[in-house]
């Protein structure tokens, strides 16, 4: 089973275009915020936010998408769940 991260700030616009669009593709992430797990953040190398991750069962990032990427974003959404949206 892959993971998917969902990095945000609280004072971020772009993230909740992206949280609807996830919302709206039936796509649950692990939403974490950035400013409040700069510890996670720091790990993965969050410079901005959105920042999207996908991960493997054993945290092996294997797909980034940065801002507001719908076709990034439909890719990786896309083998999150097996290939089939």
């Amino acid at each position: 089973m892959m993971h998917l991260l969902l990095f945000t700030a609280s004072t971020c616009p772009k993230c909740t275009i992206v949280k609807n669009f996830m919302q709206q593709q039936r796509i649950q992430p692990e939403v974490v915020s950035a400013d409040k797990n700069r510890v996670l953040a720091d790990r993965f190398q969050v410079f901005s936010v959105p920042t999207t991750i996908l991960l493997t069962d054993d945290k092996t990032e294997i797909a980034r998408s940065t801002g507001v990427n719908p076709n990034e974003l439909l890719n990786m959404f896309q083998q999150f769940q097996g290939g089939t949206i």
